[in-house]
């Protein structure tokens, strides 16, 4: 995968995310499954920092802010 196709999913990934963080705040009953999925990639990416801090990550900026915005509807 070349840069610029690495990118445009990079950004579409993204766009989705923001979708699904909408329908969670909509109607999070609905989004379960979906929402368990993130957590997993989050979870990933959690471990890639942590062995490897220096580089920036986006990917798990994204995923972090996610959970941000929906944690206290699955508390």
């Amino acid at each position: 995968m070349d840069k610029e196709e690495r990118l445009e999913t990079e950004k579409k990934e993204f766009k989705d995310l923001m979708t699904l963080q909408h329908n969670v705040k909509v109607q999070p009953e609905l989004y379960i499954d979906d929402t368990v999925k993130a957590v997993g990639v989050f979870k990933e990416e959690y471990d890639k920092v942590k062995n490897n801090p220096a580089p920036k990550n986006e990917r798990f900026t994204h995923y972090l802010s996610f959970l941000a915005h929906v944690k206290y509807l699955f508390h």
